[in-house]
């Protein structure tokens, strides 16, 4: 799924350059999802502790990565369960349906209105998603002009309508629901990775909701977090510092290198030392603690950010202490981690074979992870979606069938 990038033209390399900086040694098949952005009839499930995990078996060897199961395992899901997907075409050119619900409930589509023709990505934001065009512009060969500004659309939660927020270079999450930040430029000729950006926040129907600030030059907004803006290089070149920088002061509060999660008030990063653990820190308290998991790892935040879920090392060996396990490697199991407490537990049924795309998310509001799971390379629409609410011992799954020429969204 592509990063919402408003208003500039499309370059593969920068693309790639991007989801490096802003996800850190991300395996794009592997993509951490936010596409389901509602569940359950049945509300939010509470929190029932997590206890400290059974290390999984993390160390295989090239044969053994063949045999790995290409469908999650767990218990059915149960009879009736009302999760809604965001739904986007994948038709070229464009087709009709720009954007949809799909409900596991009924297996019916819902289509979102007020999205004009084009090709539009989308980016999680707090309380829905923003939606921006693609536009490849010609003139501004080879890619290093920002372009002219496009028009930015906002969809909440579970809403059928599109609102417009307003013309940017691109749109990014803030601290809270209601409000994103809108970056631009003053001139669509201006050189996106020499040229300051400007930033403002604004409300999602497009009302500004205070000043407009100017970014240190050669470096791009990841996202709000908490009274703070995460900024990342656009260096082509590791290592990949991202600065917590203060709009009001224009002073950089602290450097973190390999950040894996973002959300309003926390920041998870894999420092570059050999065998140190990942960090989760909340810029409003000051306080921090260690992730029991270290290596190329990717996570995601509940809204709240209590919980972390992060997809761990598959090659390599993870090791049980008293805190949990420590692993190292690229991609395996998913877990998820109390940031208050440090208890980590990894869910069994969760690790799959490379040739199968796997994406996850929180539900919003709540603490119900949500994964989805189907095929990178075939032309099956039969997607796998599971859940795991705190407490539980394995995953509830089933298996769905997405309409022709719809994908579900994830970044």
């Amino acid at each position: 799924m592509k990063t919402i990038e408003v208003g500039r033209p499309v370059d593969a390399a920068e693309e790639a350059l991007i989801k490096e900086a802003r996800r850190r040694q991300r395996r794009r098949q592997f993509a951490i999802g936010a596409g389901v952005v509602l569940a359950l009839a049945g509300g939010v499930a509470a929190l029932r502790g997590t206890g400290h995990p059974r290390p999984p078996s993390a160390h295989h060897s090239t044969s053994s990565l063949k045999q790995l199961p290409a469908k999650m395992t767990g218990l059915p899901m149960p009879a009736g369960t009302h999760l809604r997907i965001l739904l986007e075409t994948d038709a070229k050119p464009p087709g009709l349906v720009k954007a949809a619900w799909y409900s596991t409930a009924t297996r019916r589509t819902e289509r979102i209105a007020h999205l004009p023709a084009a090709d539009y990505s989308f980016g999680r934001v707090g309380g829905g998603w923003s939606v921006g065009a693609w536009v490849l512009n010609s003139a501004c060969l080879p890619h290093t002009c920002v372009g002219p500004p496009v028009r930015a659309y906002f969809i909440a939660d579970g809403s059928l309508t599109a609102t417009r927020i307003g013309a940017g270079f691109r749109v990014r999450a803030s601290g809270r629901a209601g409000a994103v930040w809108l970056v631009s430029y003053r001139r669509s000729t201006d050189n996106w990775r020499t040229t300051p950006a400007r930033v403002q926040l604004v409300s999602t129907t497009g009302q500004p909701l205070g000043p407009r600030y100017r970014l240190p030059a050669g470096y791009l907004l990841d996202r709000g977090v908490g009274n703070y803006l995460l900024l990342y290089s656009v260096r082509a070149r590791p290592p990949y510092v991202s600065e917590l920088w203060d709009p009001r002061t224009g002073q950089v509060v602290r450097r973190v290198d390999n950040v894996i999660a973002v959300g309003p008030d926390q920041i998870a990063w894999s420092p570059g030392c050999r065998g140190c653990r990942a960090q989760v820190l909340n810029v409003s308290t000051g306080k921090s603690a260690t992730i029991p998991a270290s290596g190329q790892l990717s996570g995601i935040f509940s809204d709240d950010g209590r919980l972390l879920a992060v997809q761990l090392p598959n090659h390599g060996a993870c090791h049980g202490t008293s805190t949990g396990s420590t692993c190292s490697g690229t991609g395996g199991a998913l877990g998820v981690v109390d940031t208050g407490t440090g208890a980590f537990t990894v869910l069994p049924g969760t690790v799959l074979r490379f040739s199968i795309e796997m994406s996850f998310s929180w539900q919003p509001e709540g603490h119900r992870l949500i994964i989805l799971a189907a095929p990178g390379n075939s032309t099956s629409n039969t997607t796998q979606v599971g859940y795991w609410d705190p407490g539980d011992t394995r995953l509830r799954v089933a298996s769905l069938q997405i309409p022709g020429g719809l994908g579900a969204v994830a970044h």
